[in-house]
C-alpha cells in the first residue's frame, strides 16, 4: 500500500507480521508502486527460504535464550521474578506447534492461534516470552525483524474473600499456608513475594518489612507490620536464609496450590455445617491481595498510597484490584433517603384562587 505525504509517495506493508515503511522518494504514483513492489521482493528474498536453512528451531534457540536470561539475572539486570516468568513462559510454549518451527517462520498469525491451558493471563505469559525470544533473536542477528505478537485481553479477578471465608480459611489452613495468607491479607504482598521473604527483610525496630524485588521497579517497597503479622513472624523463630524454607531447588517455599485446594475443601465442609456460602473456585490465593486492596479503601485509605503498597507503576493497574461493595452503595442511598424533604401543606385559600390547578 502506498500513500502520498507531501510531494512524495510512501510505502507501508507487513511480511510475516513485521512492518515495513518508508519513503519511495517518488512523486509519480506508478513509479512509487514499482518501488514498493521491488521493496516487497527484497524483503521476501531476505527473510524467505534463503534464511530457513540458517535459522534454528525455536526449541533449539530456547537453550540459548534461557542461558541469556540466567546471565542477565546473575548480572543484576533482570529480577528473579521476571526470569521465572520467562522460564514458565517457555514451559508453556514448548508444547505448542511454534516450538518446532524455525524462528523466522513465526509471525503474528502463528502466535494468534496458539492455545494454552488456563486463562488469558497464562497465555500472555507465554506470548510475552515468545516476543522476548524473537526480540533476542533479532539482537543476535538470527532475525532481520521482529513480528508483532499481540497479547490476549485480560479481565481482572472479580472475587474478594469475605470476613467469614477468611476466618474459615485461617481456621483450617495448615502451616505455612495459614501464615502466608495472613501476611497477604494484612499487607497485600503477592504470594511469591511472601514465600521469598528473608529474615533480614524484617525491620522489627521500625515495624516494617522490605520487599526487595518483584514484577516491576515499583515492586521494591516497604510495608507495615500488623500486630498479627509481627506475632506470627516472631513465633516462626526463623534462623535460616528463608522465612518459609522448603526442600526445593531455591530453598524456599515455591508453591501453595496443593495446600490451598485442600484448605478450601476443608473450609467448605465447615461452611456447610455453619450455613455459610461456599467458597467458589474463582477464589484463589491471589484473591487475598485483592481483598486487602478493597478493604484498605473501604476503611479510608487513599488510592495513591494503595498504589505504593501494592507495588504498582500506575493507578490504572491499581484500579483493577478495586471491588466496590454493593451493600455500601445501598447504605449511602438509604442514608440519603432518610433525609427526605417534607413538603408544606397546601393552603385552601391558594387552592380556591388558583384556577390553573384544574
Amino acid at each position: 500500500m502506498i500513500r502520498k505525504r507531501g510531494k512524495y509517495w510512501h510505502y507501508q506493508f507487513e511480511h510475516n507480521g513485521v512492518p515495513y515503511w518508508g519513503s519511495t522518494r517518488e512523486t509519480v504514483k506508478s513509479k512509487a508502486e514499482t518501488f514498493e513492489a521491488l521493496k516487497r521482493a527484497e524483503v521476501v528474498q531476505q527473510t524467505g527460504n534463503l534464511m530457513l536453512r540458517k535459522a534454528p528451531l525455536l526449541k533449539e534457540f530456547a537453550k540459548r535464550f534461557l542461558e541469556h536470561i540466567q546471565n542477565q539475572k546473575l548480572a543484576g539486570s533482570l529480577d528473579a521474578d521476571t526470569a521465572y516468568c520467562y522460564r514458565n513462559g517457555w514451559r508453556l510454549l514448548q508444547s505448542t506447534d511454534v516450538a518446532h518451527m524455525r524462528v523466522n517462520q513465526i509471525g503474528t498469525s502463528e502466535a494468534a492461534v496458539l492455545m494454552f491451558p488456563g486463562g488469558p493471563s497464562n497465555a500472555n505469559q507465554a506470548l510475552r516470552t515468545l516476543r522476548r525470544m524473537l526480540s533476542y533473536a533479532a539482537d543476535v542477528g538470527v532475525l532481520r525483524g521482529v513480528p508483532r505478537i499481540k497479547l490476549r485481553k485480560e479481565y481482572g479477578r472479580e472475587g474478594i474473600i469475605t470476613p467469614e471465608w477468611e476466618a474459615l480459611l485461617l481456621r483450617v489452613a495448615e502451616e505455612p499456608l495459614g501464615d502466608i495468607l495472613t501476611i497477604i491479607f494484612d499487607c497485600g504482598m503477592r504470594p511469591e513475594e511472601v514465600m521469598r521473604m528473608k529474615p533480614e527483610n524484617i525491620q522489627w525496630a521500625r515495624d516494617r518489612l522490605l520487599v526487595p524485588y518483584g514484577k516491576s521497579m515499583r515492586s521494591k517497597r516497604y510495608l507495615p507490620l500488623s500486630n498479627r503479622m509481627r506475632s506470627l513472624l516472631r513465633a516462626r523463630q526463623v534462623e535460616g536464609e528463608w522465612v518459609f524454607p522448603a526442600k526445593s531447588e531455591s530453598g524456599h517455599r515455591a508453591t501453595i496450590t496443593k495446600a490451598w485446594h485442600a484448605t478450601v475443601k476443608a473450609a467448605n465442609k465447615e461452611a456447610l455445617l455453619r450455613g455459610i456460602p461456599l467458597i467458589p473456585s474463582t477464589i484463589v490465593p491471589y484473591s487475598a491481595r485483592h481483598t486487602f486492596a478493597t478493604r484498605y479503601l473501604d476503611e479510608g485509605g487513599d488510592i495513591a498510597s494503595l498504589m505504593k503498597l501494592l507495588g504498582h507503576s500506575s493507578l490504572s493497574v491499581t484500579q483493577k484490584y478495586l471491588h466496590p461493595e454493593v451493600d455500601k452503595a445501598a447504605e449511602i442511598v438509604n442514608k440519603r433517603n432518610r433525609k427526605a424533604v417534607v413538603l408544606p401543606d397546601i393552603s385552601p385559600d391558594i387552592t380556591a384562587h388558583a384556577s390553573w390547578i384544574n
